[in-house]
C-alpha cells in the first residue's frame, strides 16, 4: 500500500497534493493508495480528493492539527504510518512539508 499524505490550508488542498497522488499512481503498479488528510474538520477538504481514483481516503482529525505546528504533523503522520505500515510513504514538494518531515524521518 502506498500513503500519500496530502496537505491543505485554511480548507483548501494544496495543488502540489494532485502531483503527488499522480506519481503514487504511476508507483503502484496495482498496489492500493491511500490518502491521508490532517487537520481539524478537514472532511470537506478529503472530499476533493475523491475524484483521484484511489483505495481510500483518512481523514485524520484533531485540535492539535487545527494550527500548523511542524510536531502536531509530525507526530499524526507517524502514527498513521505505524498503524498503516504502508511500503511507501509520499509526501507533496512544498515549504510545509520540508518543515515537518525531517521531525518524521528522525522518529
Amino acid at each position: 500500500m502506498i500513503l500519500v499524505i496530502a496537505e491543505q490550508r485554511d480548507g483548501k488542498l494544496n495543488r502540489a497534493t494532485w502531483e503527488t497522488v499522480a506519481a503514487a499512481q504511476q508507483l503502484a503498479g496495482g498496489m492500493p493508495i491511500k490518502v491521508a488528510v490532517f487537520g481539524n474538520g478537514s472532511a470537506a477538504v478529503a472530499q476533493e480528493v475523491a475524484p483521484a481514483a484511489v483505495a481510500e481516503i483518512v481523514v485524520v482529525e484533531d485540535p492539535a492539527l487545527e494550527t500548523y505546528t511542524p510536531d502536531a504533523y509530525a507526530a499524526a503522520a507517524r502514527a498513521l504510518i505505524e498503524s498503516a505500515s504502508p511500503t511507501f510513504v509520499l509526501l507533496p514538494h512544498t515549504y510545509q512539508t520540508r518543515d515537518f518531515a525531517p521531525l518524521l524521518a528522525a522518529s
